[in-house]
């Protein structure tokens, strides 16, 4: 497969960042997703995947790990919620929501909220990034062999059963998928959450497309820094996307309260 290059854009303000989102739109198959990392660095890897800071304190492999977790959330979660979690996706959505880690990669299908994420904490000096997925486009290559026509998947599609067998991470379907999860929490629904599930490739997606694995276009990269962080920052606080609106509740109440009064957030 031939290589190909991921296409950086570089807005300095919020109107230039609006153009590129609608020069993209125009030209997809379908809606866009957004994911904004504040480390242009950063793999679009899911945390289960990603490098642990002591991989001491659980030495065995991949698929006793991710079987691990999620027993033990079963178990220890129980005095805490009333669900059930005997639905496979339905319990790593719930997992994921409270920072535990999963094969999921977290998206938006809003570019301001995307955008948030690239800035909240970010500084002058940094270089913070957000991602753009065609998630019609890039289900399209990664169900070729099912000839699937459509986009994201609902979490009931029967071609998600391949994603489903927790602790046999070898034997579930190959690429990563694009998925809708249920808006199982009130932060779900204000952030417009939507996910890519991972299965037996453990290769970042950004990798993966530059190998010529998906189409051309079907992933695009903006890139921010320098003072266009602050201006783009300040221009979205201003119009109301601010940890308040995004996170609804105490949490983010007081993330906000933190932010307007001066304090590091």
């Amino acid at each position: 497969m031939a290589r190909q290059k991921i296409i950086d854009a570089r807005p300095k303000n919020l109107p230039e960042y609006i153009r590129v989102i609608e020069d993209l739109q125009a030209r997809a198959t379908g809606e866009l997703w957004y994911r904004g990392t504040s480390d242009i660095s950063s793999d679009l890897l899911p945390s289960l995947y990603r490098p642990r800071a002591n991989p001491d304190a659980f030495p065995n492999g991949l698929s006793e790990l991710e079987a691990q977790l999620v027993a033990r959330f079963r178990d220890r979660s129980l005095p805490y919620h009333t669900r059930s979690l005997t639905d496979t996706l339905e319990t790593l959505f719930f997992m994921q929501h409270f920072g535990v880690p999963t094969r999921l990669l977290d998206w938006t299908a809003n570019p301001f909220v995307g955008l948030f994420f690239a800035l909240r904490s970010a500084k002058v000096g940094d270089r913070v990034a957000v991602w753009i997925l065609d998630p019609s486009a890039w289900n399209r290559a990664a169900l070729a062999r099912a000839s699937f026509q459509g986009g994201p998947l609902d979490p009931g599609h029967e071609l998600l059963a391949g994603y489903k067998d927790v602790g046999n991470i070898p034997g579930l379907s190959q690429a990563p998928v694009a998925i809708f999860g249920a808006h199982n929490s009130p932060r779900i629904v204000a952030q417009q959450g939507a996910f890519v599930i991972f299965g037996s490739k453990t290769t970042p997606m950004e990798t993966l497309y530059r190998r010529g694995e998906f189409p051309e276009g079907s992933m695009s990269r903006i890139v921010i820094s320098g003072v266009a962080i602050r201006t783009l920052r300040e221009s979205l606080f201003a119009h109301g996307i601010t940890e308040g609106a995004l996170f609804p509740d105490l949490e983010g109440l007081g993330r906000d309260l933190r932010r307007t009064f001066g304090f590091a957030v």
